[in-house]
């Protein structure tokens, strides 16, 4: 019995000290598309206004809204969130998950 519930605590050790994937990330990219931009739109869906349109090797941030395959996004252009900084966004709404590369956690 005492050797069950030390193999237990052992292994929920293990597990609770897991790494986070290395593939998470706060800043994530736009991925190319045919048409060589991707629509940001006001709200989450194809007939909201678009606000802008973001090219790939831009940078997002996820927001906290989510709606069906919509997500809430913060937009810099290029590496202008690294040499000009955090304020100087492009912009900000609504974005198809899929176009946004795959490492934002």
């Amino acid at each position: 019995m005492m050797k069950q519930l030390v193999a237990s605590l052992c292994l929920a050790a293990c597990l609770a000290v897991q790494p986070l994937p290395a593939r998470a990330s706060l800043f994530c990219s736009v991925k190319p598309t045919a048409d060589g931009f991707v629509a940001l739109r006001k709200a989450p869906r194809v007939t909201a206004p678009m606000l802008g349109r973001m090219k790939a090797g831009d940078e997002v941030q996820l927001g906290l809204g989510r709606k069906g395959r919509w997500i809430e996004v913060y937009w810099w252009r290029g590496d202008d969130r690294l040499e000009k900084g955090f304020h100087a966004k492009a912009g900000h709404g609504w974005v198809a998950r899929h176009l946004i590369e795959d490492e934002c956690g």
